[in-house]
């Protein structure tokens, strides 16, 4: 990641109402040069959960955990949307600070859509989960006063080109990190807030429809190189999380939010490419999302 390695100040554009199109043109404009796209996503923590205490995530069938998921996004409304565009070595778009590029620095920059359809005194949500999002600096008030909805963001994605054409549905490879929540929202947000569909496999065929088949599960990527754990774990044990970028909008590097967990997401997969995967001359397992698909072990080698 050598523009990462040389300048470890990552800018997070912050994506409202007000600046979308004009943002929504801008990473349009750079898919040409930068045609990976890594995402997360916060919500609000889940209402439905599994059985019981002491039934593990892991222990359940892929269809069990797909309906658990599904039930939660169907509820739930998402707050913000993390998006880190690079190519294929993990560089990322060099973009002035400022809007209009006058007397701004020019800095590694991702992206960070806020969305205004979660009310905090009226729509469901978990409270732990809203004091840790409010712990990682999450304005609620803020959300509803400057996000933009989260249907219109939908439409737009199609309407400046993004979500647009056969070329896109074949040349962009789009990657999340424990991905079900992160791609389950995006497709409630590209199909005007349906539910989602009833079986895991027509939630696959419905996202590959909108968003095109080099779907990437860092996750689960991860796991096939056995590699477990959590964003962070798996970061640290590649340690690709040694050298995180720090934000300028949030310097201290353990809150984090959802433009900078893609870019930890983007950096972890780039890390798992090429450690385990390249050497191998193995192909990355795509079109499989943890959560919605089993996971197995392939065999390859570290450098």
């Amino acid at each position: 990641m050598e523009q990462q390695q040389q300048q470890r100040v990552v800018f997070v554009r912050k994506v409202g109402a007000g600046n979308l199109a004009e943002e929504l043109k801008t990473i349009r404009y750079h898919l040409a040069m930068y045609p990976c796209i890594a995402i997360d996503t916060d919500h609000p923590g889940n209402i439905c959960s599994f059985p019981s205490p002491e039934v593990r995530e892991e222990d359940l069938p892929a269809t069990a955990r797909y309906d658990v998921a599904r039930t939660n996004i169907g509820a739930l409304h998402v707050l913000q949307l993390g998006i880190t565009l690079f190519d294929s070595r993990g560089n990322l778009p060099v973009l002035p600070t400022s809007p209009s590029g006058r007397g701004a620095s020019s800095l590694p920059t991702v992206w960070q859509v806020s969305f205004s359809d979660f009310d905090l005194r009226r729509d469901l949500c978990s409270a732990p989960s809203v004091e840790y999002l409010r712990s990682q600096g999450l304005d609620f008030d803020e959300l509803r006063a400057r996000g933009v909805s989260a249907r219109a963001f939908g439409a737009a994605l199609a309407e400046y080109g993004i979500i647009c054409g056969p070329k896109y549905r074949t040349e962009l490879k789009w990657v999340a990190f424990g991905g079900i929540y992160d791609y389950g929202f995006l497709l409630k947000m590209l199909t005007g807030g349906k539910p989602l569909p009833d079986t895991r496999e027509k939630f696959m065929a419905a996202l590959a429809e909108r968003v095109g088949v080099r779907v990437y599960d860092a996750k689960y990527v991860a796991a096939c190189a056995g590699v477990s754990g959590g964003l962070m774990k798996v970061a640290k044990v590649l340690a690709a999380g040694a050298g995180v970028p720090r934000t300028i909008v949030a310097p201290q590097s353990e809150r984090r939010q959802a433009g900078e967990k893609s870019l930890l997401a983007c950096q972890v997969f780039v890390a798992i490419e090429q450690r385990f995967f390249g050497p191998s001359h193995i192909e990355v397992p795509g079109a499989r999302i943890d959560g919605v698909h089993d996971r197995r072990t392939v065999l390859v080698h570290e450098l």
